[in-house]
């Protein structure tokens, strides 16, 4: 019950947290473009840049630039995949980013266009590349509110969704187009939010001569007191009627049972509910007396 949403934009990306992204390159040639899925990475801690394949600036040209990270590993499975979208000796080739969510994976994009008409002499100016979010960042967080202070709750697989998670997204020039995204058909899919077996939630101040030790073990859960916060999760921006969060939960009082078994608990947020990109969404479920006692 009680459940609020706290949102919030999500920190701009600088060299200090990304090391490596793919890049397009398009330079109207019939021919094809000059990078597919070139390889730029971070060479030193001054954060250097460097690729392997040699490009050249020719004359009468306009370059059209796309990047993405994560960089797209070949021969591994990719979230996403880039395709150019009109003629290849248009003067600006935009693009379109098919992608499908693995819940773990971010996604962000830059371009970069230029034009030169005559043949460089000297060291061109650098690319710069500022790059967007493309997605919505979602964690829960779930706070022990009872009233006595031996209170103690073992939640199981917190979830959120059901989400939609394929889709893809149109990238171009036109700064005064905002991107958006076409969402897939596959939804229905709940997202498990850190599936662990052992969360337990203590009062924020429990009480001292029963208390189990605060830790945080990661992925095989822990004990907190006061609240659990969820790893974040990365989801297309969409719209829905209704989405939820459901987990299960036991309580007990220091050592004894105070209900017979788990309840499953559901809570629904608020209507007609949009994620946007570039944001950051933290879902708070207060589980109080009445959410054990009156479900």
């Amino acid at each position: 019950e009680n459940t609020f949403v706290d949102k919030a934009t999500r920190a701009d990306i600088t060299n200090e947290n990304i090391d490596e992204f793919s890049v397009y390159g398009y330079d109207q040639s019939y021919y094809g473009p000059f990078w597919v899925n070139e390889r730029v990475y971070k060479i030193d801690e001054k954060s250097s840049w460097t690729y392997q394949n040699l490009a050249y600036w020719q004359k009468s040209r306009t370059y059209s630039i796309h990047a993405i990270a994560p960089y797209y590993k070949e021969n591994e499975v990719s979230t996403w995949k880039f395709t150019h979208s009109g003629n290849l000796s248009n003067s600006i080739v935009n693009g379109n980013i098919a992608f499908t969510s693995d819940y773990d994976t971010d996604l962000v994009y830059a371009n970069h266009c230029r034009s030169y008409g005559e043949y460089i002499t000297g060291t061109p100016e650098p690319i710069q590349l500022t790059f967007k979010h493309l997605l919505s960042r979602v964690r829960i967080k779930i706070v022990n509110a009872m009233s006595n202070s031996l209170a103690r709750i073992h939640v199981l697989d917190p979830a959120i969704g059901p989400f939609i998670c394929d889709g893809n997204i149109d990238v171009s020039f036109d700064e005064s187009v905002e991107p958006a995204w076409t969402l897939g058909n596959t939804s229905d899919v709940k997202t498990i939010l850190n599936p662990v077996n052992r969360i337990y939630l203590q009062l924020e101040n429990p009480h001292p001569e029963y208390a189990m030790d605060e830790v945080n073990r990661g992925e095989e859960g822990g004990v907190f007191n006061g609240a659990y916060i969820s790893e974040p999760v990365y989801v297309i921006p969409q719209t829905k009627q209704r989405y939820s969060t459901v987990f299960s939960a036991e309580l007990g009082f220091y050592h004894v049972l105070a209900c017979n078994g788990y309840l499953d608990l559901t809570c629904m947020l608020p209507e007609e509910f949009t994620f946007e990109p570039g944001m950051s969404y933290q879902f708070t479920i207060t589980i109080t007396d009445d959410t054990i006692f009156n479900p």
